[in-house]
């Protein structure tokens, strides 16, 4: 202290800058140095605006040391209480974000703005209340903070009352609610201070909303009820469904039976108006529950008189879902309850051809034991038998075969199932298929013969087999060539020799005269190459 009074005799420049731009001022209130202070604003030291270095003012500095002499000090000397630093925050700011509530106080009485935002669209009352500062909230209230405006951002339109709510803080709700607050304000996504209690399970904080007139429909598609169901809580449920005005009861069964809450869905079928609404899908509770495996919420369904053939947008009934789902119990119980086997889907599926896709063999049984049509096809004339192929399921194929599925019946690509077994590489179906096909030399639509699809994919055994069943090795494809030009093109030379020892033509032209060894050489297959000349 000495020092600086004598160089200040001596002429020192009470208003200096060093470096940053700081002068003696701004050490003196950042040692929190009241003496220093004192006599640097009686020789005339200014007060800064902002300091360089750290973007910020003298009176900010004094706050965020929460020294209230030294803010008193810096007032009486003109500072202004309201002044923003860079970043935005003013005095007021930054206490409530300390938690400063002697300097929130202090502040307030000396007429700091109480309403203040920063940067981050944040009010002094927004700290507190996310802070769950009690004080510091009641303070503000009390000084004349605005209960009404939005929380957080503008943009979300996040009131108090909303985060007191989200915090589960029913003293802070119950002040802002004798401030005047707003219980029906609609947040960015439409949804109340109650929404937010119900979403918590909150049973306390809904109550107290109730008794202050919320009302039970939020702006949003969904209404509290819905959100309710959601979580699961029956008592909340049963609190809300007591109310006046509840407003609209669709889907809460669809969303008890997809959340397989029995006790929900058996207290529901009380209340709402009908078992068989249809949600957005135009699907009913019962399609829901069908791919659930509840059995006891679809007999629960069943028994409330529920439709057990109802169609979706896509003409699915409950049954080809439980099917799709592989809920063998399910389907027994629709079965039995007398759900029709033959209904089609809108790319006209049975459910057997739909079972027979799931690769379920117990399901397959239960609907071959009913009257259906094993031979229906669907909109690309494909068979359940087509499809039991592509599955691999060699059981599945033998039930069909046992009840009359006709092995010769051609898709929209002219393939019969034995095509799509071939392709597909299933050996022990294929075998039973060769055994029972009256033509081994059928042509698909490309057109290409079974022995030219199995030389394609290099199925070595599945060609012996045809060769052994009688295939035709020098049938032509529509560029004229045989199945040796294939087994060529695949480099395969074991089916190059198991072919010409069938007595494929190894001079066989196609269409542009090239033979399989032409063919060879331009591949470069050497071995294929001498095995052609032999």
């Amino acid at each position: 202290m000495e020092m600086v009074h004598m160089l200040l005799d001596k002429g020192a420049n009470v208003n200096a800058h060093g470096e940053y731009c700081k002068t003696p001022l701004y050490f003196a209130v950042q040692n929190k140095d009241m003496e220093m202070l004192e006599m640097l604003l009686g020789k005339g030291a200014e007060l800064i605006k902002q300091y360089a270095y750290d973007h910020t003012k003298d009176l900010h500095i004094a706050v965020n040391n929460k020294h209230i002499e030294m803010v008193q000090m810096l007032l009486d000397k003109g500072a202004d209480i309201n002044a923003r630093n860079t970043t935005e925050d003013t005095p007021m700011l930054l206490a409530a974000g300390n938690k400063d509530i002697d300097m929130v106080k202090f502040l307030s009485n000396k007429g700091a703005n109480v309403n203040v935002r920063d940067r981050n669209d944040r009010t002094p009352l927004c700290f507190a209340v996310q802070n769950k500062n009690m004080e510091l909230m009641q303070l503000l209230v009390d000084k004349g903070a605005e209960v009404n405006t939005h929380c957080l951002s503008y943009s979300s339109c996040t009131t108090y009352l909303h985060t007191a709510v989200n915090n589960k803080h029913k003293e802070m709700v119950q002040t802002l609610l004798d401030k005047g607050a707003n219980v029906n304000a609609c947040d960015y996504y439409k949804k109340t201070p109650l929404h937010f209690a119900v979403q918590n399970k909150d049973m306390e904080m809904i109550k107290l909303l109730l008794n202050k007139g919320v009302k039970i429909n939020d702006y949003s598609n969904n209404t509290l009820l819905h959100v309710a169901v959601m979580s699961k809580d029956l008592e909340i449920v049963q609190l809300l469904l007591s109310e006046k005005n509840t407003g609209n009861l669709s889907n809460l069964l669809h969303i008890a039976v997809e959340n397989k809450d029995f006790d929900m869905v058996q207290m529901l079928l009380k209340k709402v108006p009908s078992v068989d609404a249809c949600n957005s899908t135009q699907d009913t509770p019962l399609h829901i529950a069908a791919k659930t495996g509840v059995v006891e919420i679809v007999r629960l369904l069943l028994n409330n008189g529920a439709g057990v053939d109802a169609l979706n947008n896509n003409s699915l009934t409950p049954l080809h879902i439980a099917v799709e789902s592989g809920e063998a119990d399910i389907v027994q119980l629709l079965l039995s309850k007398g759900a029709n086997v033959s209904i089609c889907t809108n790319i006209n599926e049975t459910a057997l051809f739909i079972a027979t896709k799931s690769k379920n063999t117990k399901i397959v049984q239960l609907l071959l034991d009913k009257e259906v049509d094993v031979n229906a096809s669907n909109n690309t004339q494909e068979t359940p038998l087509h499809n039991a192929a592509r599955s691999g399921v060699l059981e599945i194929v033998q039930l069909l075969l046992s009840k009359g599925a006709y092995v010769n019946t051609c898709n929209n690509s002219n393939e019969t199932a034995l095509f799509i077994a071939i392709k597909s590489n299933h050996i022990a179906i294929d075998k039973m298929l060769l055994n029972i096909t009256s033509d081994v030399n059928t042509c698909n639509s490309t057109p290409d013969t079974l022995l030219r699809v199995a030389v394609k994919n290099t199925y070595i055994e599945i060609v012996e087999m045809l060769l052994d069943k009688g295939a035709d090795v020098n049938v032509r494809d529509k560029n004229g060539q045989t199945s040796v030009h294939s087994a060529v093109k695949v480099k395969n030379i074991k089916m190059v020799q198991m072919l010409l020892t069938k007595g494929a033509d190894v001079n066989a032209c196609d269409t542009n005269k090239v033979t399989p060894l032409k063919l060879a050489i331009q591949l470069q297959t050497v071995e294929i190459v001498d095995c052609l000349l032999k």
